[in-house]
């Protein structure tokens, strides 16, 4: 008995999210809805992946040396099957989203359609931005956030993989604020708060988790002598109580967990033990995704100040906006820096990057 799904799960979205689709060798809607009702647009947008997996030009453009420029965007957001599978995952969006009831690994490799999706409207984004088309682009981030909610609902794997389809799109959008007009900024304060205020994704996925892990390592435990299970039965309930009572503390207030004490039994078990590091850890996934939103909510205010009074504010206190000025790693005021009269820095420490060891996408 090998601890098949779990760990590997972990693994793969914290530490090899750049591989964004881990494209099946055939198609995954059949697998995934066996019985299509054409009711639900998840059915159009895992579609929509199939295509993109299917698709050379998109392949090639994933595979580009440098970064890549606005020519080769607007290519492959205009290749024929490319913009097929978009206006398909639109299409989705405008229909209620229910996630399937499919085997584990279909769902996987269907998170990784996901992210590729939350990606590629990103270059689309950024092709819309460049012609002017604000509000498109935004719809698209609005589109993203909107699916995210839902992929969030589908256990710990889905929470991961929301998270790093938030990451791509409010990454997008943060980086042209500049080109937001003052509807613009209105409109995504509006966003910002209307997420924020929705019920927090981690608890519950940290309820999944716990029951996935555990479900997986009764079996490990049972190939075992009855003394060693109990030994690591015990070690793994005590460190999921204090995960659970860790992550109920502000993100400011939390230490690292204690080292795991030896135990005495074999290399696969003692694996499967450690994968709850890996659960502890993703929670900075789902701070930082929270994170992520404050900060468009602040920029976008900061802007329509801009609008409103043809100058940046002095302060954050200005922009009268509660707790979201408050940086959840610290908590204490975001850093809010004039540079000039048109031009200012933000900063959030937990989403500063840390040279090769900090992956922007989590």
């Amino acid at each position: 008995m090998k601890f098949q799904f779990f760990a590997p799960m972990l693994t793969l979205l914290l530490f090899s999210v750049a591989s964004l689709a881990q494209a099946p060798t055939e198609p995954l809607f059949p697998k995934v809805f066996p019985q299509p009702t054409g009711k639900n647009g998840l059915e159009e947008i895992i579609m929509a992946g199939d295509l993109l997996a299917s698709s050379q030009a998109l392949k090639d453009f994933e595979l580009l040396p440098n970064k890549p420029n606005l020519v080769e965007k607007r290519t492959i957001v205009s290749n024929a099957m490319v913009s097929r599978a978009i206006k398909l995952y639109r299409s989705g969006l405008r229909k209620r989203l229910e996630m399937p009831k499919a085997d584990e690994l279909s769902k996987f490799a269907g998170h990784g359609y996901l992210r590729r999706i939350a990606w590629l409207l990103t270059e689309d984004s950024y092709v819309l931005l460049a012609d002017g088309k604000t509000s498109l682009a935004i719809d698209d981030m609005e589109g993203v956030l909107e699916l995210s909610r839902i992929v969030q609902s589908d256990r710990l794997m889905g929470g991961l993989s929301g998270a790093l389809m938030d990451a791509y799109t409010l990454r997008s959008i943060v980086q042209h604020m500049d080109q937001m007009s003052e509807p613009d900024s209105k409109r995504l304060m509006s966003i910002s708060k209307e997420w924020l205020s929705a019920p927090d994704s981690s608890a519950k996925a940290f309820a999944m988790g716990r029951e996935d892990f555990m479900g997986e390592l009764e079996p490990l435990l049972e190939s075992i002598p009855k003394a060693d299970a109990e030994q690591a039965r015990e070690w793994a309930n005590n460190r999921v109580a204090q995960i659970a009572e860790h992550i109920k503390k502000p993100f400011s207030e939390r230490q690292p967990l204690p080292p795991r004490e030896p135990i005495g039994v074999g290399p696969e078990l003692v694996a499967a033990l450690d994968s709850l590091n890996a659960l502890e850890r993703s929670f900075l996934t789902f701070a930082k995704d929270r994170a992520r939103v404050q900060e468009l909510g602040v920029h976008a205010a900061i802007h329509k100040w801009k609008w409103d009074h043809d100058q940046l504010p002095e302060s954050l206190t200005q922009l009268s906006l509660g707790n979201m000025i408050i940086d959840p790693f610290t908590d204490q005021r975001m850093i809010y820096k004039k540079k000039s009269e048109n031009t200012y820095e933000l900063i959030v420490e937990g989403l500063i990057r840390k040279p090769v060891l900090d992956d922007p996408t989590i």
